[in-house]
């Protein structure tokens, strides 16, 4: 897959165009425009970051609102059953007939409910507190990456830039008196030749560059992808610990309203009571 950066370094056949006029002096634009490269590909990169990491704090943010809308749900339904049952409780027991008893039953399965609610509540706020602290995490390991992708691409520039720099003075060298490279009395072969030698150094300077940029794009596309998959993992377990949460408290509310009713009628009236519901939603919840 090419890389998305490449498109910031110029082609290496105008590099070589530049050399071919002049050795010398053209290999000083080569250098500085590999230079140039290396700049506009840097700034790509730590443009590219902030946007990467951007990316993993919506995702953060997508997951806490899955979150906080099944707690609130949860939670309603939490209150809406206990409320049903309580109110059912006090229904079936005639005036006088251990009414202060269904009452005090029916208060005790409001207050589980309420217990229930709260815990919900503080494993969402724990959930969503672990989902935060793994997105900056996973930002920050984005930001890593792209601070060593920088630095070996500044790296390589250099190295590359050195290279041509070493090849342009031995061009100098071999033609001492020259500010061009080029003696009047330089044949054709001997021009070729040293300009055959700068280039062949220049291509494996473009070369380093072009690599170094491959790699950026390879490994920060692996890191804003890990950092996504780790929000995204921390997500699930969060979800997987608030489902429990979920039917722990529906088990509660089925529980203390099954031995509120056994307390208060006979065996005979316990039919009357319409549990199902209340049953159905503690085996969906798991």
């Amino acid at each position: 897959m090419t890389s998305e950066y490449l498109k910031h370094v110029r082609p290496l056949k105008e590099l070589h165009e530049i050399i071919e006029r002049d050795q010398a002096s053209g290999s000083l634009e080569a250098m500085e425009r590999l230079a140039q490269d290396v700049q506009a590909v840097a700034g790509k990169i730590a443009g590219d970051v902030e946007r990467m990491a951007a990316r993993v704090y919506s995702e953060a943010e997508v997951e806490s609102t899955k979150l906080m809308a099944k707690t609130a749900i949860a939670v309603s339904e939490i209150n809406s059953d206990a409320a049903t049952a309580a109110a059912d409780l006090i229904s079936h027991i005639p005036p006088g007939e251990n009414a202060k008893k269904a009452a005090m039953a029916a208060n005790k399965i409001l207050k589980e409910a309420e217990n229930a609610s709260a815990k919900l509540n503080q494993c969402a706020e724990i959930a969503i507190s672990k989902v935060a602290d793994r997105a900056e995490t996973a930002a920050a390991h984005v930001r890593r990456v792209a601070e060593e992708a920088i630095l070996d691409l500044t790296d390589a520039g250099k190295k590359a830039t050195d290279s041509v720099a070493k090849a342009r003075q031995d061009v100098l060298t071999r033609f001492p008196g020259s500010t061009t490279g080029i003696q009047k009395d330089q044949s054709p072969n001997q021009a070729r030749e040293a300009a055959s030698h700068v280039i062949k150094v220049l291509a494996q300077a473009a070369e380093r560059v072009n690599l170094a940029a491959e790699k950026a794009t390879a490994e920060l596309r692996t890191a804003a992808d890990e950092a996504v998959a780790m929000v995204r993992q921390v997500a699930e377990e969060a979800s997987a610990t608030l489902i429990a949460a979920i039917e722990d408290g529906n088990k509660t509310i089925l529980e203390e309203t099954e031995k509120s009713i056994m307390k208060i009628v006979s065996k005979e009236k316990f039919s009357l009571f319409d549990l199902g519901p209340l049953k159905k939603k503690w085996r969906a919840a798991g």
